[in-house]
């Protein structure tokens, strides 16, 4: 069971006391942690109603914040408010409900139930969030890491690889799933400042446009690193320096215009030819290098 799935199911029961989906999801977060006046207690609180709807149907993985919530999670709040929450008919109704998802539910047990099936979902999230992150992913860290650029795409700060370094690459998860479009999550790689600000919901930059605009430049890298010389070319390479030896030709880098190297009067057809060679490939160069140049 996920936790949109928990959320959607108790929501019909909680009607009488939750008027909106983020309350219910108040109710079920905040009463599950020990400590009131713990950080993430307060940084929740201040979400947005916006931000609580789309954690409880599931528009935004909740993920992000379970490796938050596990180490002070206590359910026994939670479990006192569904027992003074669900009762008479509802009770009953909810039991066979959530019957269907957990076995051997009864009324006297349903609300410890439920508070153990949101343990398990917090743990669960938890540990994939961890997985995402410093622990055990040196091989998709390197990769975000050569998508970076080795910088933050965030806040511009060198990253490192080293996981137990300040400033250490973080694989951050991005809330880009579409149920309609079947579009999978993507990762990006963060300082640790921005990855944290993003999981409490106070990153003000759009990643999802950043990484779009990283998988635009690495794909131009992709290319550009298999685009190979012409043998026509490195033909006449050769000849240049074959012929740089054994008379007065005299190589260099030096830029120079195109009635310098060609005489128009004499090579009118390819004078022509070149310049429009020139005009045609040159602003695909330059857009190109320009991109992968950032």
């Amino acid at each position: 069971m996920t936790f949109s799935e928990l959320c959607m199911m108790l929501e019909p029961f909680l009607k009488s006391g939750c008027k909106s989906k983020a309350e219910v999801f108040d109710l079920i977060v905040l009463n599950s942690i020990s400590d009131a006046g713990s950080e993430i207690g307060q940084d929740i609180a201040k979400m947005t109603p916006k931000q609580k709807r789309n954690l409880f149907s599931g528009i935004s993985s909740i993920s992000r914040i379970a490796e938050r919530i596990y180490p002070v999670l206590d359910t026994s709040g939670l479990v006192k408010v569904l027992e003074d929450t669900i009762q008479g008919d509802s009770l009953a109704n909810f039991v066979e409900t959530f019957s269907c998802y957990v076995g051997n539910v009864t009324k006297e047990n349903f609300a410890q139930k439920v508070a153990d099936q949101f343990k398990k979902i917090i743990f669960d999230s938890s540990a994939t969030f961890r997985s995402a992150q410093l622990q055990g992913t040196a091989t998709l860290r390197a990769q975000l890491f050569e998508e970076d650029d080795g910088i933050c795409p965030c806040c511009g700060k060198s990253l490192s690889l080293n996981s137990a370094d300040e400033n250490a690459i973080v694989a951050t998860k991005l809330d880009t799933f579409d149920s309609d479009t079947g579009r999978p999550y993507k990762m990006i790689g963060l300082c640790k400042d921005c990855a944290n600000l993003y999981t409490i919901g106070k990153l003000d930059k759009d990643l999802i446009h950043a990484k779009e605009r990283l998988e635009k430049k690495a794909n131009l890298r992709k290319q550009a690193g298999t685009i190979s010389v012409d043998g026509k070319l490195m033909s006449a390479i050769e000849i240049l320096l074959k012929e740089s030896k054994t008379s007065d030709v005299v190589l260099n880098m030096k830029s120079l215009k195109i009635n310098q190297k060609v005489n128009k009067e004499n090579e009118l057809f390819l004078y022509n030819k070149i310049k429009s060679n020139v005009a045609h490939y040159f602003p695909n160069l330059y857009k190109l290098f320009g991109e992968l140049d950032g």
